[in-house]
């Protein structure tokens, strides 16, 4: 089987879900990887990668919020391409014309996804927004609205798949016999980890790392604990701060060995987090999607949700007194559902 994989750019946890599956999907298939950004980054250190232009968020004042104009303006010549089949678009249909393949596998990314339908190649899409847009869960009232517009953005972009596979770490409810929810999907270093309750927090900011602020630096820097922080980039250590350079590997291991983890809210990362034992303290960015993974954090009992605007030193005290509860709460909903989604993708008839 031929397989062409699409995954979206911005952050890590694409990435992190593509790594999971592809050492047993590439066993019998031939795949064809396509991605930018941090996926980009990430999986050029182990396969061979097309680089793809991929859509970002910008923030506003403060680094607090995206902003919508701002987010708009950067993406505008990308979304162009997308609806109008620009020159970006054109050159990922012709990468599909030459890899001739049998499906296309789309993790949120909508230039493959367009290729696919306009060339009639069957399409899976893969992804954790598949939870939002065509699954049923409670959620606040206050949160439905949002939800509603950016489901019709995440339509609106991505268009109709053959089968989806809905990823997330809590249960959700399909709305019709197309979706297939599944759950944490992880890579196999996390899955041979062997989890140890150390002394240190981990400390991770997916996305816009300018977010890290002095006052944040100084917020972790006001508890009595060893913080080792990802995804900021090499930097001077801060007090009780370690930073460190983006590296899958030393990443797994730090995450195992770990008290708790202090992290946006992700769901590949929230998911391996669980697996591994581990107590999550989330800061959503704000995003629908995150937003729900860490109410999902505080419904499951594994641990708790504050902001960049709340956060505070006593807050992580009394985050990191509640870790033994948090801790045995984990265990209980710990799974992985890489092989079902390997077996989804290939048997996409079935």
């Amino acid at each position: 089987m031929k397989i062409a994989y699409g995954i979206h750019g911005y952050g890590r946890g694409h990435a992190g879900r593509a790594l999971a599956i592809l050492p047993e999907l590439s066993l019998d298939s031939e795949i064809l990887l396509l991605a930018g950004g941090d996926a980009y980054r990430l999986l050029r250190e182990k396969y061979q990668v097309t680089k793809i232009p991929y859509l970002t968020y910008i923030h506003g004042a403060g680094h607090r919020h995206y902003s919508v104009l701002r987010t708009m303006w950067a993406n505008f010549g990308l979304l162009k391409n997308i609806f109008l089949g620009g020159r970006y678009y054109r050159e990922v249909r012709k990468a599909l014309q030459g890899f001739k393949p049998d499906i296309v596998v789309s993790d949120s990314e909508p230039l493959t996804r367009r290729a696919a339908r306009k060339l009639g190649i069957p399409l899976v899409s893969f992804d954790h927004y598949g939870v939002l847009a065509y699954c049923k869960w409670k959620m606040p009232l206050s949160y439905r609205l949002r939800k509603w517009a950016t489901c019709l953005i995440y339509q609106l972009l991505m268009g109709k798949a053959d089968r989806i596979i809905a990823c997330a770490f809590y249960p959700a409810t399909p709305k019709n016999k197309r979706v297939h929810v599944v759950g944490p999907i992880l890579r196999e270093a996390v899955k041979k980890a062997k989890p140890e309750t150390g002394e240190h927090l981990l400390f991770y900011l997916g996305g816009d790392a300018t977010r890290f602020t002095d006052e944040l630096q100084s917020v972790l820097s006001g508890v009595d604990v060893e913080i080792r922080a990802f995804g900021l980039g090499e930097r001077e250590n801060y007090k009780n701060i370690r930073f460190f350079k983006t590296d899958p590997d030393r990443f797994v291991e730090e995450l195992a060995s770990c008290k708790a983890v202090v992290a946006s809210a992700g769901n590949q990362l929230t998911g391996e987090c669980i697996y591994l034992g581990k107590p999550v303290l989330l800061f959503p960015e704000n995003a629908i999607e995150q937003k729900l993974n860490a109410l999902g954090v505080v419904q499951m009992g594994v641990g708790m949700r504050t902001t960049l605007e709340t956060i505070s030193p006593e807050l992580l005290r009394e985050f990191l007194g509640n870790c033994d509860t948090f801790r045995k709460a984990a265990a209980q909903h710990a799974r992985d559902s890489a092989p079902e989604v390997v077996e989804l993708i290939t048997n996409i008839s079935d």
